[in-house]
């Protein structure tokens, strides 16, 4: 296998991803007959991003921060946004956007957490 086999394989296994999360993250954490919550559904996806150590990829982790703030989990989005930084995985503008609608979310802690992603 060729390095440039290698790395479109590579983009074609995670490219599905961002979208699968982006659907997850519409439904918003309702409950069907069908099964988990798109919560749930979101947590199972993570956790096969990071066991494929797929979480340095910027429009992967941006689309996880997303889900889990639509989700109404703003703390792990805001969580998955400083272990971005701590991995040295550089921010995007829509990373910022998804990040302030996160922050928007934290209640008391909003104005905090902002002041220190714009430092």
């Amino acid at each position: 296998t060729t390095s440039h086999q290698m790395k479109s394989h590579t983009s074609t296994f995670y490219q599905p991803f961002p979208t699968l999360v982006q659907l997850h993250s519409k439904k918003a954490n309702k409950s069907t007959n069908y099964g988990p919550t798109a919560l749930e559904k979101g947590k199972q996806i993570h956790q096969h991003i990071t066991q494929h150590k797929l979480d340095s990829n910027t429009k992967l982790l941006n689309s996880l921060i997303q889900m889990y703030t639509k989700c109404g989990e703003p703390k792990i989005s805001t969580e998955l946004y400083d272990q971005m930084i701590k991995n040295n995985v550089t921010p995007t503008e829509i990373t910022y956007i998804n990040i302030l609608s996160a922050i928007s979310n934290l209640g008391p802690n909003a104005l905090k957490k902002g002041k220190q992603i714009h430092q």
